[in-house]
């Protein structure tokens, strides 16, 4: 995992260390850029687990959500981890290549920008990470607060009641109603930054 993440900072691909410190509330990235928030939660009554992505452009707007159910016992650490995973893979198939991936994990992005060696129990899905980050334009990560998370976090709670043959949802180009307050919310409190 290490050689993996080193290899990236030699080469033209570019993770960068995108926050030495970790916010409370949504930046809006710089333009072209996009952010993508993921969290993971685990459903314990139910040996289930959830997944929320939410893809914003530089002015605070959702251009894509997902909500993914996982049918795997996972602990917290591996849901993070694969709500990373699925974040990045999510954000490749909405065709953007210009990103900042955020989460609530200090381990993961941690891991992810090499400041730290990845616990073995999640090292193999962060360096299918690593190595998916390599496709794209630019791929910076950074740590969010639970707070600044939250549309994400949202829509991992939501994954636990989808019941369709898929296990997930993705709305694209609209707001999924379950988050709309949330969005005006931060929307706000990036305008009157």
């Amino acid at each position: 995992m290490e050689s993996i993440l080193r290899r990236s900072y030699k080469h033209r691909y570019r993770l960068h260390i995108a926050a030495f410190f970790s916010t409370a509330a949504m930046v809006a990235p710089i333009a072209p850029s996009y952010k993508v928030n993921v969290d993971g939660v685990v459903f314990s009554q139910s040996c289930q687990a959830g997944v929320g992505v939410v893809i914003r452009d530089n002015e605070g707007e959702v251009i894509a959500a997902l909500s993914k159910q996982i049918h795997q016992p996972l602990g917290p650490l591996e849901i993070e981890a694969k709500a990373m995973e699925t974040g990045v893979s999510f954000a490749w198939d909405v065709g953007i290549r210009e990103v900042i991936f955020e989460c609530d994990s200090k381990i993961i992005s941690d891991a992810l920008l090499g400041l730290c060696t990845p616990p073995m129990i999640i090292s193999n899905i962060l360096a299918r990470v690593s190595l998916k980050f390599q496709d794209f334009g630019l791929a910076q990560v950074s740590h969010v607060r639970r707070q600044g998370n939250r549309l994400a976090h949202i829509l991992t709670k939501h994954a636990k009641d989808i019941v369709n043959s898929n296990n997930f949802v993705t709305w694209i180009e609209e707001n999924p109603s379950l988050i709309e307050s949330a969005i005006a919310h931060n929307v706000l409190n990036l305008s009157s930054s």
